[in-house]
């Protein structure tokens, strides 16, 4: 039996296949929750009506989903419609809004995810995402980040560690090369520890700065 609860308006038993569909309805349209930004996912109230783990290592982590497909051989969930995933200070937005639970409870790796971090200012997103949701407290991942310099161009970081610190905090680093030409804004090349802290808009730098100027003759 798959270690999850769920609360659903209603459900189709597919019985020559040995599967559950699940239904969830809200007032707007499903075209609508899609067009649906950030800001109003993370204020959508869907009141009883979610997907709880019942594992008590995941410390009932839930999340919304429109449809889902439960299959009675695999105890597998195959999800749909779940735009968004709260776990610890971030929002977690898979890919097409898809994701699937094992037996076990445990939602599968996400794969070319969105991560805005924290909830509440929004100053940090990764995309393109590898996810791995541990509990509703925490969840490790790696993906890219867009490094924007008030003078410069944006530069594309592919952070290796984003995790959640001990005050349940996002945070995310990555090593920077000499060979990556790494710019932090026109004037100061760059090479050692990036550091992002979601709760901060500045980002820790550690390492070697180098003056870039040119010379005339």
């Amino acid at each position: 039996v798959i270690s999850i609860n769920c609360v659903v308006n209603e459900f189709d038993w597919l019985m020559d296949k040995k599967q559950l569909l699940l239904i969830n309805k809200t007032s707007f349209t499903r075209e609508k929750y899609y067009q649906m930004k950030p800001e109003e996912l993370l204020a959508f109230d869907p009141g009883v009506e979610i997907y709880t783990s019942t594992d008590p290592k995941q410390d009932s982590l839930s999340f919304f989903a429109l449809r889902a497909l439960y299959d009675l051989d695999s105890n597998y969930l195959d999800v749909e419609d779940a735009r968004i995933i709260k776990v610890a200070d971030a929002a977690i937005f898979p890919d097409k809004a898809k994701l699937s639970v094992g037996r076990n409870g445990r939602v599968s790796e996400l794969k070319n995810a969105e991560i805005l971090a924290n909830r509440s200012t929004l100053l940090h997103k990764f995309y393109n995402a590898t996810v791995n949701i541990g509990s509703r407290k925490r969840y490790t991942a790696s993906g890219l980040y867009d490094y924007t310099p008030a003078d410069g161009e944006v530069t594309t970081l592919e952070m290796s560690d984003i995790a959640v610190n001990s005050k349940g905090e996002t945070f995310a680093g990555t090593a920077i090369s000499d060979s990556m030409n790494f710019m932090l804004n026109r004037y100061f090349r760059f090479k050692g520890k990036m550091e992002i802290t979601a709760s901060k808009n500045k980002i820790y730098f550690e390492g070697g700065y180098g003056f870039v100027h040119e010379c005339y003759a």
